[in-house]
């Protein structure tokens, strides 16, 4: 009896047990790496077996040279703890994966009977098992897997939003550093002019009205000049917050946004049907779909029983024998048939079917309308650019000239340089748009921005007098 006892208690403990293993961040790397800029591919798993020491190491050595958007990735990853503890999470998921697939434990049941006359104790031991929980154990160890996955999954889309996200915050603090820089350059044009028209104004040559006009436009660009930097303040704050640093002072950034790359070629159908694959949305959606499939087939084979237990029974007799059999409980199916379970279970798989052609829909709609909005943005630059900077940088050049001939006055040349900078500001601004879309459509496409920026925009330079030419001003 004791070896039978024992066998069944074996085959139970080789069906139902499991241990838990370290988690198995290799998959999340694989994933992970291609949405990833270089050097922040294959970082997960080093990046939680870092020691403290090994990871200020690793900080001090990504902040030595000028942040880019990869290795700003990099950072978040080795420095974040936003996202370590989005990491962190996978330890927590495979052990409730492991949890959903175990086999419930079997019940031991011990009574005790003495006849009323008096005499020995009848004892009873009984070893019962859940037959349902046997019968459905592949099939509940399946949809743990693929909940796991689908975890996985989610796990992985978060961090990939937060890893772009962290591009975005760093193209928002160059993009308000650039426009820092133009604002500077404008109010040393104001200054300029204010500093003519109160020397023309002393000398009498010069209205009071249009000596407080010209001191009006040295107050605007002042506080223009604040707010771009309370501006650039706050995006680098931001910036920090999201690498993981306690100060903005403690990262260096290109003062100026990049150029726009050259060639730049978006081909709308080669993106989709690649998002269509490697959107992580996407792919958790049809994995709640797969999910919910298997979850349907579960109730469908469980039918109208929730309880089937299998077991043993032992019991002692008043004269010292043994008698020992098999022993059976089922619940009975009068009540609680599984019917509200299946009928979620056809309601989940349906609802999974609309969310995966919702995201279909919005994916397909999406991506046009973004790359368009990109091709408008970067047409804007290109103008800017090209045509308008250009064109004020010609009238600078001949105002300047004509001043030298002293055919017009020193603040025709000014106003034409106020004018040339409102250009700028208005080039700095449209360009950063255009960064902040690319990102956004790397993002909506599963394809990662290229690693290697163009050179930053070189802004003009103004010398003590104002001007940004090398002509003498007589």
């Amino acid at each position: 009896m004791k070896n039978l006892i024992g066998g069944a208690m074996a085959v139970l403990f080789l069906q139902g047990c499991a241990t838990m293993a370290p988690p198995d961040y290799s998959q999340l790397e694989a994933d992970l790496d291609p949405l990833l800029q270089s050097p922040a591919r294959g970082q997960i798993h080093q990046t939680l077996e870092l020691s403290e020491q090994e990871r200020f190491e690793q900080v001090d050595d990504l902040l030595f040279e000028p942040l880019t958007p990869g290795t700003a990735q990099h950072l978040a990853l080795v420095n974040s703890p936003h996202i370590r503890a989005h990491l962190h999470r996978l330890g927590i998921v495979e052990a409730e994966q492991l949890q959903a697939q175990m086999l419930s434990n079997p019940t031991l049941a011990v009574s005790a009977m003495r006849p009323d006359g008096g005499g020995r104790w009848e004892l009873g031991l009984g070893l019962s098992q859940s037959l349902l929980d046997l019968m459905t154990h592949s099939l509940r160890k399946t949809l743990a897997e693929e909940a796991l996955t689908s975890a996985r999954l989610d796990l992985l889309d978060t961090l990939n939003q937060e890893l772009y996200q962290v591009q975005q915050d760093y193209f928002h603090a160059v993009g308000a550093s650039h426009r820092e820089a133009v604002a500077r350059l404008a109010l040393n044009a104001a200054e300029t002019a204010l500093l003519l028209a109160e020397r023309l104004h002393e000398a009498g040559n010069l209205k009071e009205l249009s000596l407080l006009h010209y001191r009006d436009q040295q107050l605007q660009s002042q506080r223009a000049l604040r707010r771009a930097q309370a501006d650039a303040q706050q995006a680098q704050t931001t910036l920090a917050l999201r690498l993981g640093l306690e100060h903005p002072a403690m990262m260096e950034l290109p003062v100026t946004l990049p150029q726009l790359p050259n060639d730049e070629q978006i081909d709308v159908a080669a993106l989709t049907d690649h998002a269509l694959t490697q959107r992580l949305d996407l792919r958790i959606a049809r994995q709640v779909q797969a999910v919910a499939e298997h979850r349907q087939a579960f109730y469908a084979r469980q039918g109208g029983i929730t309880q089937w237990d299998i077991g043993i029974d032992v019991e002692r007799d008043s004269d010292g024998g043994y008698s020992t059999g098999p022993s059976m409980s089922i619940g009975l199916p009068l009540f609680d048939r599984n019917q509200a379970r299946r009928a979620g279970a056809g309601a989940q798989l349906l609802r999974a079917d609309a969310l995966v052609n919702a995201r279909e829909l919005e994916l397909r709609t999406q991506l046009p309308d973004l790359a368009n909005r990109l091709r408008l943005t970067r047409t804007n630059v290109e103008q800017l650019e090209q045509q308008v900077i250009p064109q004020w940088q010609r009238q600078v050049d001949l105002r300047l000239r004509e001043y030298n001939f002293m055919l017009v006055g020193a603040f025709e040349l000014l106003n034409a340089r106020a004018r040339e900078f409102d250009a700028w500001r208005e080039h700095a601004e449209t360009l950063e748009q255009y960064w902040i879309q690319r990102i956004h459509l790397a993002m909506i496409s599963a394809t990662p921005l290229d690693a290697a920026l163009p050179d930053a925009v070189q802004l003009p330079s103004v010398h003590a007098g104002g001007q940004g030419h090398d002509h003498h001003n007589h």
